[in-house]
């Protein structure tokens, strides 16, 4: 009888492990095919902006983890509490907007404001104008002030 349970107890949990893995598969294409994206690499010049800008907005503390980064090299370089690694929403222009910064893996040669590669994505839903990612990406271009000033 003992025997049966465990088979039993085995079969179950393999049961849910490889639907948990079906699930995740499929919410991973469906995400995919359902949101427009804007994806910004931590090697690309505007990546400390992006930062700024989220902070300067209402909604940058609305991000539940932060950091304390130097926002550039060197000792006298600026500090900063940016959002940290995960994800937050946010309403811009009427649209919900998902934002995800995550580490990647690799080195990061670029600077040393970032010791890992990062990116930060902004998301939204398909249905929505894909012009929404084009306006944030313009309002951040244009942001002109600086976390700390």
């Amino acid at each position: 009888m003992m025997q049966s349970s465990f088979k039993k107890a085995v079969f179950d949990r393999l049961i849910m492990s490889s639907l948990k893995e079906t699930l995740d598969s499929v919410r991973e294409t469906v995400s995919s095919v359902a949101t427009k994206c804007l994806y910004i690499h931590s090697s690309e010049d505007i990546y400390i902006r992006v930062f700024e800008w989220i902070v300067s907005q209402k909604f940058g503390k609305k991000a539940k983890k932060t950091r304390y980064v130097k926002l550039g090299p060197g000792a006298n370089s600026p500090k900063a509490i940016i959002p940290g690694h995960g994800k937050f929403s946010f309403w811009y222009k009427n649209i919900p907007v998902w934002v995800k910064v995550q580490k990647e893996s690799g080195n990061n040669t670029r600077d040393s404001i970032f010791p890992h590669p990062e990116s930060i994505t902004f998301s939204i839903s398909a249905l929505n104008n894909a012009q929404i990612l084009q306006d944030i990406l313009t309002d951040i271009k244009n942001y002109k002030g600086k976390i700390n000033e």
